[in-house]
């Protein structure tokens, strides 16, 4: 890569916006290049701070300390930051800008003394399961590369940890349909028949068929997930999303969250365009901008600047707490580590900011909330939060 092609790929890595490819040769030119060389790129890329000089692990964990060092200093109200050396080795490589945690009002310290049992608790990782037509399930969490099975013309098979759909011949039959689940805890990538690329959240499900025929392609999605749409003017791309919310496109990439226990649906576009529809109401979407739908699913409205680095922030294994109240931060953590969340009392006040690694374990977490001053207990996979 070049100067300038750095410069950019460190941009979009700092705002959350970076695509897996560009993330993978940004990661290669970081593994390759020498430190000295990437801090000067650093100072390049973001002229307008100050980086502090000191010893780094390595050149992502630069990055790393680098801009969580200059968001600190730009902060102008009081923050409560959180031990990096102490998450590194759990971690393992990204925690980014901003990794932080404050709150509105201060409260008694109270002593947590249930780390030990905490630290069990491991993050959630690669893994689904894939529901074929005849209703049989494959277990995706750990199979090597290889054809998995065939169905109507079309090979299943992994490759590097993603699930593939290779179409050899399209039949005239009736397509068959499979669903692929993530459960609580899992992640997952699926490359759909016509080569569209589909990143999975926690908790989620696609179904869609083994391959495309007639003029439009379409999926069913619950959860979350990122698509990067393969372009095909001829042939739409329709994704049904819960409460009879349709999104329509050409070819594009695109965030969408419509897990059931959330207030809205999502869909946030990054490149291209698309049309959100729901109850006869239609929008179209430009790049940056956020449809929303009501928990109704009558009213479609418009955000016209969403913080695309928390809206990717789980595809780039991040947390991103920026603005999120105690209820926000338990849904994730609860997905994640696949734990139950309850609520002694009244649930506390509190703003949460900042980001964490997705890899660390979940004692981690709780140091954090700790440092936040929230009051827990944990018993279990139950943790309790306390007024």
């Amino acid at each position: 890569m070049n100067k300038q092609e750095v410069i950019v790929l460190l941009r979009k890595y700092d705002a959350g916006t970076i695509t897996e490819q560009e993330r993978l040769s940004w990661e290669k030119w970081c593994n390759d290049t020498s430190l000295e060389a990437f801090n000067e790129m650093l100072h390049e890329a973001f002229p307008e701070r100050t980086f502090a000089k000191g010893q780094l692990l390595d050149h992502r964990q630069a990055a790393i300390e680098a801009l969580l060092d200059a968001a600190e200093r730009r902060e102008e109200v009081p923050v409560m930051p959180i031990s990096r050396w102490r998450w590194a080795a759990a971690a393992a490589v990204i925690l980014v800008a901003g990794a932080t945690w404050w709150y509105n009002s201060p409260k008694p310290t109270v002593v947590i003394d249930n780390f030990q049992a905490a630290a069990k608790i491991q993050p959630g990782r690669q893994g689904a399961m894939l529901t074929l037509a005849n209703g049989q399930q494959v277990l995706l969490d750990s199979l090597g590369n290889g054809v998995i099975t065939a169905q109507q013309g079309t090979n299943l098979l992994m490759d590097s940890g993603k699930l593939k759909y290779d179409v050899l011949k399209n039949e005239n039959s009736s397509i068959a349909w499979n669903t692929i689940t993530t459960p609580r805890s899992r992640q997952f990538t699926l490359v759909l028949p016509d080569g569209s690329v589909l990143w999975m959240n926690a908790a989620s499900s696609v179904r869609f068929p083994v391959s495309f025929v007639g003029n439009e392609r379409r999926i069913e999605v619950s959860g979350e997930v990122y698509l990067e749409v393969a372009q095909q003017a001829n042939r739409p791309f329709f994704v049904s999303l819960p409460n009879q919310t349709t999104v329509a496109v050409l070819g594009t990439s695109f965030n969408i969250s419509a897990y059931n226990d959330d207030k809205n649906i999502t869909a946030t576009l990054l490149t291209g365009s698309i049309n959100v529809a729901a109850a006869g109401d239609k929008i179209t979407l430009k790049p940056g901008q956020q449809a929303l739908v009501n928990e109704n699913g009558n009213q479609v409205s418009i955000n016209t600047s969403p913080d695309l680095s928390k809206v990717m922030a789980w595809k780039n294994r991040l947390f991103n707490f920026e603005g999120a109240n105690i209820k926000d931060v338990m849904k994730q953590l609860s997905r994640w580590y696949d734990i139950e969340v309850v609520y002694e009392g009244t649930p506390p006040n509190i703003d949460f900011g900042g980001k964490l690694s997705m890899d660390m374990s979940l004692d981690g977490v709780l140091h954090a909330l700790k440092d936040a001053e929230v009051h827990f207990k944990i018993d279990g996979r139950q943790l309790t939060i306390l007024p």
